[in-house]
């Protein structure tokens, strides 16, 4: 593969965030890079970085001039027709490329010397060489001690004993709690309500907690019906569980207004529906919209963009990579929704209870998340339960099963030793009624 395309996937490489991008940024200096469009490029991508601006696609060709420049193309080609390599193998490779040139180089001043040659000029030039190869060590790892950082220990401890927002669930507070950095992977067999479940959490978290969210949902068509749906999860909690089929234009009018606070709906252009289209329209829009978490509902609604020679399974790895990283970056709650693979029904028409290694595409679905939700139930029943399958921070949570019932009439998920009668009493009959 020549020089220039390792040196434009590096550059690709720290665009898309992809493991390792910031060790790459830090430990390659530009006049290592013989390309000219990359030096450019990879330039842009040191001052974002100094000046913590987020990096991605728009911002990089914003600092080199505008999408009415060539560099749209030409940073396409270092996103998707460079080498597949990580940043932190393409840095390796840029920066053994630029040493060989400059030893060239001085390998042949050296081999110019003669013997009648003053012995300190040729001392100078083995000199020249020593410290030229010493100037490629990176020297880009550090050492953070425990001692010295007591303080910050000690603080860290106070903020996050209690870290993540409860739901009010009682029975899955105790097993998970929503925090903020964390992505969290819900998973589910077809038609087990893991949508639904979703909006019933971020319904809670906002009568809890005021928060604000922004959502990505093409299955919830049309926007209309989602956010009626939102509605009845928001107001529905009340002694004659009223949703909007109750409500007269001005009252739902009036409760469209107020969840409109609380949740914003992203739509992507057809043709146009991809991981970087995603992250862009939410950067673009950020100051707007300023949300605390975000739902991608579902995976596969997203446009899937290999690299040459790139497996679907290492695609996934480093998307998920890129989106836990953009989430710490944000301070956001991050959920996605993914389908498992083909699943076989039982006798009674049941599946069996999906894990995220059951997902489509890739184990990285287990492995990158930080904490993995299985909704299950059975077919047609009102009986959910939550399936805590990981967990990685302890604070937020445990491993284990929480059992709800769903309210079927305004879409939201009771504790089911904490339920209205009523919701009880139908869920019940309605599970007779299966049985007969």
């Amino acid at each position: 593969m020549s020089h220039s395309s390792y040196e434009l996937g590096l550059v690709g490489g720290i665009i898309s965030q992809y493991d390792g991008w910031e060790t790459a940024i830090e430990s390659i200096r530009p006049e290592w890079l013989a390309s000219a469009e990359a030096k450019e490029i990879f330039c842009a991508l040191q001052k974002l970085y100094a000046t913590k601006t987020m990096i991605d696609t728009s911002a990089v060709v914003y600092a080199l001039g505008g999408f009415s420049t060539h560099w749209p193309s030409t940073i396409s080609d270092a996103l998707y027709g460079s080498s597949s390599d990580s940043p932190m193998t393409c840095a390796r490779i840029v920066r053994q490329h630029a040493m060989h040139r400059e030893l060239s180089k001085m390998a042949c001043a050296l081999a110019s010397v003669s013997e009648h040659d003053d012995v300190d000029a040729v001392s100078s030039r083995i000199e020249a060489l020593q410290s030229a190869i010493n100037g490629f060590s990176t020297g880009s790892g550090s050492v953070w001690e425990l001692g010295p950082n007591g303080a910050s220990i000690a603080a860290f401890a106070k903020t996050t004993l209690d870290a993540g927002y409860k739901s009010g669930i009682e029975a899955l507070d105790m097993h998970y709690k929503s925090a903020r950095g964390l992505l969290t992977v819900v998973t589910g067999a077809p038609s087990s309500g893991k949508s639904e479940f979703l909006d019933a959490l971020l319904c809670c978290l906002v009568k809890m907690h005021k928060l604000k969210f922004c959502v990505f949902s093409p299955e919830n068509f049309p926007k209309e019906n989602h956010a009626l749906k939102l509605i009845d999860k928001m107001f529905g909690k009340n002694k004659d569980r009223k949703t909007h089929r109750d409500m007269d234009d001005a009252h739902i009018i009036q409760a469209a207004e107020y969840v409109g606070k609380h949740f914003t709906l992203i739509d992507l252009q057809d043709g146009d529906s991809c991981l970087d289209a995603l992250i862009n329209t939410l950067d673009k829009n950020w100051e707007a919209i300023k949300p605390d978490g975000f739902v991608i509902d579902p995976w596969n609604e997203l446009e899937t963009k290999l690299r040459p020679g790139e497996r679907e399974t290492d695609y996934i790895g480093r998307c998920l990579a890129r989106l836990r990283r953009w989430a710490r970056k944000r301070n956001i709650m991050l959920w996605i929704v993914a389908h498992p693979t083909k699943m076989k029904k039982d006798d009674d028409g049941n599946y069996e209870v999906p894990t995220p290694y059951d997902i489509s595409g890739s184990a990285n679905w287990y492995n990158k998340a930080d904490n993995a939700i299985t909704v299950y139930r059975k077919r047609n029943s009102r009986y959910v339960d939550i399936h805590i399958q990981k967990i990685k921070q302890k604070i937020h949570g445990s491993k284990g099963l929480v059992e709800l019932i769903y309210d079927n009439l305004t879409g939201i998920y009771y504790d089911k030793n904490n339920c209205p009668e009523i919701v009880k009493k139908e869920a019940d009959q309605h599970e007779i009624q299966e049985t007969m």
